[in-house]
């Protein structure tokens, strides 16, 4: 219900003021600067279609909803030359807190070449330059799984020659997660109007939407909003290949574009190359990011990781119910088998040096039969093999074959231990270590954890396999991020 009544305030404040841009002519608007271009090369690259782009401070400029997503700190650095000596820059900066919010800061500075100033008779008394600079501070929530709110806060000032002028606005937008893949997304720039002077800036509806054509890999992004009575659009593609290579184009009523960008967990650099009627433009965009929160995709690790726990023990519960039923399965068996076939079994079990359940038999064996001599002969073998001297031989041997790197064997006599002493703690703390490694080699290393995390349960002191544990845990971290 929360989140029912946030939505409908946004949507209500957004959708107050829509019709105002009917009243504004064809030509171009105060502010147009602000409606009209990109906070950094991405969106300049895609045609600007970047209303609906979500996961970058550079959303401050494009749409405020859009940093509600941002899991990490990031700052975004764009510069764009442009033709006559001009340039326009911006700074983009965000910082998620409390888990479904995100605030922003954005400076944006569009400036003009310097021209020849002259007087009434003509005459070139020097020259002047036009600056336009605008301050946003932004907020982003997320709502919903599905919807993200935002809203700026913006400064804007204009300074020509010796005129300076200062007004305060706002503007506010939504992304809706339609579907996986799928988002639709609206922009309202404006909601309070800035005024400069006599200049007051329009209400400008900005309308986009982005769909992932193939899974992770291709995107289209479009873009409508009204320029006064003529409906502006743009349209861009977004293909990712290989993994840290973005290819980018794009095209809209007014110009063509092309880019690319190079993304790396901490850092992106973006290029954009605009095709303009009057000139050709390069807007080249740095990101830098840290501080990172809990993706999503990690905390559904957790989750799972939790979930995984408590089916582990389920399972140890089942198995130590399977285990009781073939004992007690076993002991129905000893009584009604013949005293030759149970000493057979024993023989057996002797063989494969499954001791312990040799000397079960046979101790069955003689409390019904006293007289019997092979059964006698065969306990004293086994309590021979039991004997501490062979045990400590065994561990011994375990031992050196961990600490030359033979795991298997390591196995093996960590088991032929087992067998005689199975209580025995060194020798299942090196029998953990070799499976642990052998699991690693093949690449099985969530199998790997869950040996070494017995080892701490039997010895929380243990450094060996705390060192691997942490080792292994930075492996698997980054084998998620790069899913």
């Amino acid at each position: 219900m929360k989140h029912c009544v946030t939505a409908g305030i946004i949507v209500a404040v957004l959708a107050a003021p829509i019709g105002a841009w009917f009243s504004s002519g064809s030509s171009g608007f105060p502010g147009e600067y602000l409606a009209s271009f990109s906070g950094g090369a991405r969106g300049l690259a895609l045609g600007l279609a970047q209303t609906a782009l979500d996961g970058q401070a550079q959303s401050i400029y494009a749409n405020p909803a859009g940093i509600a997503s941002l899991w990490w700190q990031e700052a975004s650095f764009s510069v764009t030359p442009l033709f006559a000596q001009g340039n326009f820059t911006s700074v983009m900066y965000g910082v998620p807190f409390h888990g479904n919010n995100v605030v922003g800061l954005g400076v944006v500075r569009l400036g003009s070449g310097d021209a020849e100033k002259t007087n009434g008779l003509g005459e070139n008394t020097g020259i002047f330059s036009d600056q336009e600079t605008t301050i946003m501070l932004a907020y982003g929530r997320k709502i919903s799984e599905s919807l993200y709110g935002g809203m700026n806060l913006k400064f804007v000032s204009q300074d020509m020659d010796t005129l300076s002028e200062k007004g305060v606005g706002a503007d506010a937008g939504l992304l809706y997660y339609a579907a996986p893949g799928h988002v639709w997304a609206i922009n309202l720039l404006n909601i309070i109007p800035p005024r400069l002077g006599s200049d007051t800036f329009p209400v400008v509806p900005k309308f986009g939407f982005r769909h992932e054509l193939l899974h992770n890999r291709l995107y289209f992004s479009g873009d409508i909003y009204p320029a006064g009575t003529v409906l502006q659009w743009a349209g861009g593609m977004e293909y990712r290949w290989p993994e840290w290579f973005h290819w980018r184009g794009g095209i809209n009523t007014k110009q063509a574009s092309a880019g690319f960008g190079i993304s790396t967990r901490q850092m992106d650099l973006d290029y954009a190359l605009i095709y303009h009627p009057l000139d050709f433009m390069h807007a080249f965009t740095l990101t830098v990011r840290y501080g990172f929160a809990p993706s999503e995709a990690e905390l559904k690790v957790h989750r799972q990781w939790d979930d995984l726990a408590e089916e582990k023990l389920r399972y140890e519960e089942m198995k130590k119910k399977e285990k009781e039923t073939i004992h007690a399965e076993i002991g129905r068996l000893g009584r009604e088998m013949k005293v030759s076939v149970l000493f057979f079994k024993a023989r057996r079990q002797f063989d494969a040096r499954k001791y312990a359940a040799a000397r079960k038999i046979l101790e069955g064996i003689l409390a019904n039969d006293p007289g019997h001599d092979a059964a006698r002969q065969l306990l004293e073998e086994i309590r021979v093999q039991e004997d501490s001297t062979a045990t400590h031989l065994r561990l011994e041997t375990c031992e050196r074959a961990y600490l030359d790197g033979r795991y298997g064997e390591a196995q093996a006599a960590s088991r032929a231990v087992l067998d005689l002493q199975p209580d025995n703690q060194k020798a299942r703390v090196w029998g953990f270590l070799s499976r642990a490694h052998l699991f690693i080699a093949d690449k099985k290393f969530n199998d790997a954890k869950g040996e070494l995390i017995e080892i701490i349960k039997i010895d929380p002191a243990n450094d060996e396999a705390n060192q691997l544990l942490k080792r292994l845990q930075n492996v698997l971290d980054i084998n998620i991020q790069q899913q």
